[in-house]
C-alpha cells in the first residue's frame, strides 16, 4: 500500500510540473486580456446613499428631548433635494480602495473554491479524470495570476463616478430614523448599505442648548464634524437654518447658491442663462453655480422682460418681476340671472354686472351663483363682453336637450310633409292655366268650358301660393328650433 502512494504521489508531482511549465504563458496572456477588459471597464457607482439618525441626548430635560428627533427629521428634505454629491480625493481614493479589495477578496474565494476543488478530484482519482484536473490547475494558475496582477496594479484603473446621484435612504424616506448605531459604524453601514450616516448629539448648556452634527463615510471610515453652535429652544426654526447651511455644502461638495422668484403673473416662464428654470413648490431654483446669471421672464400677453442677477455662495438670491401686460383690455361681464360671482384664474373680482379694466387674454372666467350651475368661459383675444346664462342645479339638463332635439325633429318632419301640396298645386295651377290659355285661342271653346278652367287655374294657383306661405313659416320655425337645440346643447 505506501509503494502505491508513493507511486502515485511521483506521479503527480510530474503532472504538476508539466502543467507549470505552459501555465506562465497562458496565465499571462489571459492576464494581460483581463487587464485590458477591466481597463476598458468603468466601474460606476450611480448613487451615494444617507441615511440619519437620531441625535443623542440622554441627559437632556424631558421637555428638550423631542428635539433629538425634530432637528434630524428637518433634514430630510434637504437630503432629497441634493441632486448629487462630489466626491473629495480622499473619498475617491477610499472607494477604489474598496473596489479593489472586494475584487481581490472575490478572486481569493474563487482560489480557494478552486484548490478545495482540485485536492477532492485528486483524492478521488479513481474516477477523476486527468483532463478535469489538468483543467483545474489551468484555473487555478488563472486565478493566481488575477490576484498577483491585482496586487501590482495602480488604483488610477477603477474608474469611478465622481459626482453620484444623492439620494435618501429608504429607512429614512418613510419618515422614520435610525437609532444611534451601537455597533462600529464601519460594520453597522456596510450592513444598511449606507455611504454616509449623518448623527449628532444635543446636551444642556445652562440657559442654552449645545448641538453637534457629524456625518460618517464609509469609504474612507472617517468621521467629521460639520457645526457646532448653540442655541435658545425659542430660536429652533433659526438653529435648524444654519445646520441646514452646512450640510448642504457637505453634501453637494461644491460651492452653490439659490434664487428664489417672486413673478407676476404665477403663470410666467422663466429661463436661467438661456436653459428653463426647474424650480421647486416654493419657488426656488437650487444649487446654480455662485456668479452672474441671466434671467428671462416671459408670459402669453404680458411684455417679456430680462435682467442679470449675480449670487454668492450659500447665499439665497429673492428675485421679484413683474411683467406689464401687452394690449390689456376691458370686459364687461354680466349674467343672467344677475349678482354671480365671477372669479378670475380662480380669484373672485366682484360681482355681475362687472367691468374688468386692463385685462389680458387668454383666461379663465368662472360664474358662480348660488342655487344653479357655475359655468366655465375662457376669454380670447377678440373677446370684450360676456353674458353668461346660468341654469338652475334642478334643471334636468337631458330632458331640456331632448325636447329641443325633438322640437326640431318634429319641425324638420312638418316641413318635409308640406313639399308634396306645393309641388302638386305648382303641377295643376300651371297645367289649368295652360288649358285656360289653349281654350282662349280655340274659336269652338265654349264660355262655360273657360270659366271652369280659369277657376280651376285660379284655385290651384291660390293653393301653391299658401302652401308656400306654409314652406316658409315650417322651414323657419326648423331653423328656429335647430338653433334652439344647438344653444341648448352648448349651454349644458
Amino acid at each position: 500500500m505506501d509503494i502505491k502512494r508513493i507511486v502515485r504521489l511521483q506521479f503527480f508531482i510530474l503532472f504538476i510540473g508539466l502543467i507549470f511549465a505552459a501555465g506562465p504563458i497562458a496565465a499571462q496572456e489571459a492576464a494581460e486580456q483581463e487587464a485590458s477588459e477591466q481597463q476598458a471597464t468603468a466601474q460606476v457607482r450611480p448613487t451615494w446613499r444617507v441615511g440619519i439618525s437620531r441625535f443623542e441626548g440622554q441627559a437632556l430635560l424631558p421637555q428638550y428631548r423631542r428635539f433629538t428627533h425634530q432637528i434630524p427629521a428637518s433634514l430630510f428634505e434637504t437630503v432629497r433635494r441634493c441632486p448629487v454629491h462630489l466626491l473629495s480625493p480622499d473619498e475617491q481614493q477610499g472607494l477604489r480602495e474598496k473596489l479593489k479589495e472586494n475584487e481581490r477578496t472575490g478572486l481569493e474565494q474563487e482560489l480557494h473554491s478552486l484548490i478545495e476543488q482540485r485536492a477532492a478530484e485528486f483524492l478521488d482519482s479513481g474516477r477523476g479524470e486527468r483532463a478535469e484536473l489538468a483543467e483545474l490547475e489551468a484555473d487555478i494558475a488563472d486565478t493566481r495570476a488575477q490576484i498577483r496582477r491585482l496586487i501590482r496594479s495602480d488604483l488610477s484603473e477603477w474608474k469611478i463616478e465622481t459626482r453620484p446621484a444623492c439620494i435618501l435612504s429608504a429607512e429614512n424616506d418613510n419618515g422614520s430614523l435610525f437609532s444611534p448605531p451601537r455597533l462600529p459604524l464601519k460594520v453597522w453601514t456596510d450592513e444598511q448599505e449606507i455611504d454616509c450616516l449623518i448623527g449628532g448629539r444635543i446636551e444642556t448648556l445652562d440657559d442654552l442648548l449645545y448641538a453637534e452634527l457629524y456625518v460618517y463615510l464609509n469609504d474612507t471610515n472617517s468621521s467629521r464634524t460639520l457645526y457646532r453652535g448653540t442655541f435658545f429652544p425659542s430660536e429652533i426654526d433659526q438653529f435648524t437654518g444654519e445646520l441646514t447651511g452646512a450640510l448642504r455644502s457637505f453634501l453637494y461638495g461644491q460651492e452653490w447658491s439659490d434664487i428664489s422668484f417672486e413673478v407676476e403673473p404665477s403663470t410666467a416662464e422663466i429661463t436661467v442663462n438661456g436653459s428653463d428654470a426647474e424650480t421647486d413648490e416654493t419657488g426656488t431654483l437650487r444649487y446654480i453655480a455662485p456668479g452672474i446669471h441671466s434671467i428671462e421672464v416671459s408670459a402669453k400677453g404680458y411684455e417679456s422682460r430680462a435682467i442679470t442677477v449675480e449670487t454668492r455662495p450659500e447665499e439665497r438670491e429673492i428675485v421679484k418681476i413683474s411683467l406689464e401686460k401687452a394690449n390689456p383690455q376691458t370686459w364687461i361681464v354680466g349674467s343672467d340671472p344677475g349678482g354671480a360671482a365671477v372669479f378670475l384664474n380662480s380669484l373672485q373680482v366682484g360681482i355681475t354686472p362687472l367691468i374688468l379694466k386692463e385685462q389680458v387674454a387668454p383666461a379663465n372666467l368662472l360664474i358662480s351663483k348660488s342655487g344653479y350651475t357655475p359655468r366655465m368661459y375662457v376669454m380670447e383675444g377678440a373677446d370684450r363682453r360676456l353674458e353668461a346664462q346660468l341654469h338652475p342645479i334642478d334643471v334636468n339638463i337631458d330632458a331640456v336637450v331632448e325636447h329641443s332635439r325633438q322640437r326640431f325633429y318634429k319641425g324638420l318632419a312638418a316641413f318635409l310633409l308640406s313639399l308634396p301640396l306645393t309641388v302638386v298645386s305648382y303641377g295643376l295651377s300651371s297645367e289649368y292655366a295652360y288649358a285656360y290659355n289653349s281654350a282662349l285661342t280655340n274659336p269652338s271653346a265654349g264660355s262655360g268650358e273657360l270659366e271652369r278652367l280659369r277657376a280651376r287655374s285660379t284655385l290651384w294657383y291660390t293653393a301653391y301660393a299658401g302652401s308656400m306661405l306654409i314652406n316658409g313659416i315650417l322651414l323657419t320655425d326648423t331653423f328656429l328650433h335647430m338653433w334652439q337645440y344647438i344653444q341648448s346643447s352648448q349651454e349644458y
